[in-house]
């Protein structure tokens, strides 16, 4: 049986992980502020999913008829212009 030697001191100077500060300041945090802070945390987590379904439509309009993408495109650009009244 092989026994490892730890040097307390290195143990004890060695820094931090990220997710050590955070779950420590995370266990200071007031009910309220835990509330809040899981509500941030779905938030972060439904943009992530919103990304992911936006970027799902990637590649959409590959096989597109290239008049019809102009029409969405370029003459979109131009019918908007037309139709849009100026506020003086």
């Amino acid at each position: 049986m092989r026994i490892l030697a730890i040097d307390m001191e290195e143990v004890i100077t060695q820094p931090d992980t990220l997710k050590d500060k955070i779950i420590r300041r995370i266990d200071d945090l007031s009910p309220e502020k835990l509330k809040e802070l899981d509500q941030y945390i779905d938030q972060l987590e439904n943009h992530k999913n919103s990304k992911q379904k936006i970027l799902s439509f990637s590649g959409g309009w590959r096989d597109l008829d290239e008049e019809v993408f102009l029409s969405l495109t370029e003459i979109l650009h131009d019918n908007r212009k037309k139709g849009s009244k100026r506020i003086l």
